[in-house]
């Protein structure tokens, strides 16, 4: 049985790196952190092809927001996980394809969630 792969993305963020040491004491999981260095974080989570990436809310924002979009395309099997120290709440991303043809079909996806 292979690890799951686990990518902490991080630049200064307390509670990802405590995350980080948490879970890199559960037998079964490869955790590797990644810096949130912009032109090089994509390149580094493709490269680790992660099952889940977890990064901090907060520097999410800092960054401008662009970074989800940029892992789900590296990684588009990977589920992004947005912590937030300011509540218990965990905004999970992933990264869903659908092929619509007309608008109406775009319609029924949009509304049918």
């Amino acid at each position: 049985m292979t690890d799951r792969r686990i990518a902490v993305l991080y630049k200064q963020s307390l509670l990802a790196q405590g995350v980080e040491t948490l879970l890199k004491r559960i037998k079964g999981l490869d955790v590797m952190a990644i810096s949130l260095d912009p032109l090089d974080v994509a390149r580094r989570v493709a490269q680790f092809h992660p099952e889940a990436v977890i990064v901090d809310a907060d520097e999410i924002r800092n960054l401008g927001g662009t970074l989800i979009l940029q892992v789900l395309r590296e990684a588009p099997t990977a589920k992004v996980f947005c912590i937030n120290l300011n509540g218990s709440n965990v905004d999970i991303y992933h990264r869903q394809q659908l092929v619509v043809n007309k608008a109406d079909e775009l319609v029924e996806a949009i509304t049918r969630g």
